[in-house]
């Protein structure tokens, strides 16, 4: 009944800009320092906290939609045909179950008994939201209860920043290997991407 966690991985080269084109490979090996440490650069560069919140706001990592089964909750990246999206993420209000259910015809998100327009920003008890069409829902799922959880946006980038794995190809490359673990894989590959 646990829920599987997939790995995404993806390389990065990277190329130093002041190195010249015609270099010879004696000095490329006298430069090695320089080169490791532009690649240690690259690395803090890519789990800076800046970098990781604009991970979690752009993908909404901050307000994920869940299943609910009847043995396991699961996430719902790809059976949730809306998504959640706050104005101010840093003043969100975090709640663990928000229910909701879809009106597809009128293009409606009912929450609590109160209707929200997709694509309209309205006032909610969460603060200033809208619901917005998921780009990955894939419709032939059977629909059971869905939820949102929100999230305060610190605590998911201390969670992705665990999930995060950022290491050198080797010692004298300049490729980096980054790897994400998450339940969903497309979302995995969004958060490398």
């Amino acid at each position: 009944y646990k829920v599987p966690i997939y790995e995404a991985s993806a390389s990065i080269l990277i190329k130093d800009q002041k190195k010249g084109a015609d270099e010879s490979k004696i000095v490329e090996q006298m430069n090695l320092f320089g080169a490791n440490k532009l690649v240690e650069n690259e690395m803090e560069m890519i789990h800076s906290r800046g970098i990781l919140k604009n991970v979690v706001k752009n993908l909404r990592l901050y307000a994920p939609v869940y299943e609910e089964g009847q043995v396991n909750v699961v996430p719902a990246f790809v059976k949730s045909p809306v998504e959640m999206e706050v104005m101010n993420m840093d003043s969100l209000i975090e709640e663990k179950k928000i229910y909701f259910s879809y009106d597809r015809n009128k293009k409606v998100v009912n929450v609590e008994g109160k209707d929200y327009p997709v694509n309209e920003w309205r006032s909610s008890r969460w603060g200033t939201i809208r619901f917005i069409p998921n780009a990955y829902f894939e419709p032939n799922h059977v629909q059971k209860p869905l939820f949102f959880t929100l999230v305060e946006p610190k605590k998911v980038i201390d969670y992705l920043d665990k999930q995060l794995t950022i290491t050198p190809s080797s010692k004298q490359s300049t490729v980096i290997n980054i790897k994400v673990k998450d339940p969903v894989p497309q979302r995995g590959k969004l958060i490398l991407n």
